[in-house]
C-alpha cells in the first residue's frame, strides 16, 4: 500500500498477462484493467503489432524460483508498468511502451 501526496491510498498488485500465442508477462498496475492496458501496450512495442487474444489475472503466489520478499518489495514501491524478475537480485519494472534485453550478469 502506497500512500501519495495527497493522501490516496494506492493498492499496487501484481498481475499475470499472457497472449494466446504465449507472449508472457508479468505487470505491476493498480487494477486489472490498468494491467491489460499496459499489457497490450507492451506487446505492441514488442511485437510491432496488436496483440490478439489475451488474458490477464492476479498473480496471488510467486512461481517457483520467485521470493516473496523480491514481489512484496516490487510492490511496496507504488511503480506501475512491466515487470522482469533478476534472479538473486529482485525484480525491474519498467514503462510499458519501452523494449529491453535482459543479459545475464555475473553474480
Amino acid at each position: 500500500m502506497i500512500i501519495s501526496q495527497q493522501q490516496e491510498v494506492v493498492y499496487m498488485r501484481a498481475y499475470r498477462a499472457t497472449s494466446i500465442e504465449g507472449f508472457d508477462v508479468t505487470v505491476f498496475a493498480e487494477s486489472v484493467d490498468e494491467a491489460a492496458g499496459a499489457f497490450h501496450t507492451h506487446y505492441e512495442a514488442v511485437m510491432g503489432r496488436a496483440p490478439p487474444q489475451f488474458t490477464v489475472g492476479r498473480v496471488r503466489r510467486p512461481k517457483p524460483g520467485m521470493k516473496r520478499r523480491h514481489l512484496a518489495e516490487a510492490l511496496a514501491r507504488g511503480i506501475s508498468g512491466i515487470g522482469y524478475m533478476i534472479t538473486g537480485r529482485g525484480w525491474t519494472v519498467i514503462a510499458p511502451d519501452l523494449v529491453v534485453a535482459l543479459v545475464p550478469q555475473p553474480a
